[in-house]
């Protein structure tokens, strides 16, 4: 990053639906891409006052005239509501277990929104580098985030999107929920199930949202989702993997079938029963009867106090991970090169 230009955020910037917060003016410099999403791409980035590393999502909005297509006003909105929802959520969090809002800015029509470094990445993009996780770290995740889900769930915010990707660690082991842009904040008391539209992500999405019937739905779709990224890191990978999104709306949103672990995974009987039982609580098919953050406290599965308990070292096993699969690809790439420069005998 050193030979990057310091971005120096304009002070005169203003973006049509953003006037209402407060900008945050910070000198930083950009880094590397880390990701990207239909809603902008996230960057290493460093507060050159502060020294502090920061994640920072960059939304690009298109420049509009009076020849603008509706296309592209449509996508402005669309991008301005979502930056909308999840800057007016950030800013009024605090806890452990989501991720840190740093604060806003604007450079003419780019919105860089600031956010908490996490140094480990997703669980996704863990489950990808090495593969299913530990029962025990399963354990230590699922506690750590259903705490942030109750935290939200408190406040009636309804994240709509949990799933591996969105759940960030560190190298300390400690879980972030985090991108809040399709997230909502719904005043739960007075209405029980909110009018919502279909939002988030196939793979880890309940029976009701998929319905999509106009009775609405409540906190209790992240529950299923959830379920949906203790599958995922159980078994490697998410769930309904190979079926097209036809059969899994069949499957789901009209069968009420949940995923089901498989029958050879790798526990013990005691685990086994204990996460199954977990895993049927989470996609309890009617959402009246499925039970609520706090209530899951009290379970096997998530039978501890504090996931020091369990006595699992996730910095060991990320170490042990990342050498196994750096001798891995050492043995490949010499294998590649034998290859290579030997002769062919016809």
């Amino acid at each position: 990053m050193d030979d990057l230009i310091p971005e120096v955020e304009s002070p005169d910037a203003i973006v049509p639906g953003l006037e209402g917060f407060t900008r945050n003016q910070i000198i930083w410099q950009k880094g590397k891409l880390i990701g990207s999403g239909s809603f902008g791409r996230v960057y290493y980035g460093v507060n050159l006052t502060t020294h502090e590393l920061m994640a920072v999502k960059q939304t690009e909005l298109v420049p509009l005239n009076v020849r603008s297509s509706q296309s592209l006003r449509n996508r402005n909105q669309k991008l301005l509501e979502a930056l909308q929802v999840e800057i007016s959520l950030l800013k009024e969090l605090d806890h452990p277990n989501v991720v840190s809002y740093l604060g806003f800015d604007v450079n003419i029509n780019t919105v860089s929104v600031f956010l908490e470094y996490v140094d480990g990445g997703s669980l996704a993009s863990i489950l990808s580098k090495f593969g299913k996780f530990p029962y025990p770290m399963t354990q230590s995740f699922t506690w750590q985030i259903l705490h942030g889900l109750e935290y939200l769930h408190e406040r009636f915010i309804i994240h709509r999107d949990i799933k591996g990707a969105n759940i960030l660690v560190t190298h300390h082991g400690e879980v972030k929920i985090a991108d809040f842009g399709i997230s909502k904040k719904i005043d739960i008391k007075s209405v029980p199930n909110a009018q919502l539209s279909l939002q988030g992500t196939l793979y880890w999405m309940a029976p009701e949202v998929m319905q999509n019937t106009g009775v609405g739905y409540t906190s209790k779709v992240d529950i299923w989702s959830l379920g949906c990224v203790v599958y995922e890191m159980l078994e490697g990978h998410h769930p309904w993997s190979g079926m097209s999104d036809v059969s899994i709306m069949v499957n789901v949103g009209r069968e009420h079938k949940a995923p089901v672990l498989s029958a050879d995974i790798a526990l013990s009987e005691n685990e086994k029963a204990a996460v199954n039982e977990f895993l049927g609580l989470c996609f309890t098919a009617d959402p009246e009867k499925r039970p609520t953050a706090s209530n899951l406290f009290g379970y096997k599965f998530l039978d501890f106090t504090i996931p020091d308990e369990l006595g699992f070292d996730f910095e060991q096993w990320l170490d042990v991970k990342t050498k196994e699969k750096e001798a891995m690809e050492a043995i490949m790439e010499e294998d590649s090169d034998f290859y290579d420069s030997s002769e062919v005998e016809e």
